[in-house]
């Protein structure tokens, strides 16, 4: 139960955000994390009609973070919310992985 609690106590209570402020290809400028994201930390854009795309931080320019999408930016523009999706991943291996394909997502 101690465990739990512990895992509980970890959880975020709130979850920053930015807005998209600009987009170059695939490379999405961030402004509005400063201070609370950092170089492969995980966060997600909302884009029109809800669609969610989940990005890594790769780097910071001008006081905004530098964001590589994992899909399509299809629906993603200027202003679109940015949330903070976690901290660090959790991941408990098992024995029972061995010889398996594990999805990274």
């Amino acid at each position: 139960m101690e465990s739990l609690t512990a895992e509980l106590e970890r959880l975020a209570t709130h979850h920053p955000f930015g807005r998209v402020a600009g987009i170059q290809g695939l490379l999405v400028e961030v402004a509005g994390l400063h201070g609370s994201v950092s170089i492969g930390s995980r966060c997600e854009i909302v884009g029109r009609r809800g669609s969610r795309t989940a990005c890594e931080v790769v780097g910071f320019r001008d006081g905004h973070a530098l964001a590589m999408p994992f899909s399509s930016l299809d629906g993603v523009g200027l202003g679109a919310k940015t949330v903070v999706t976690g901290a660090d991943p959790v991941v408990h291996p098992h024995s029972s992985w061995l010889g398996r394909i594990v999805n990274a997502f």
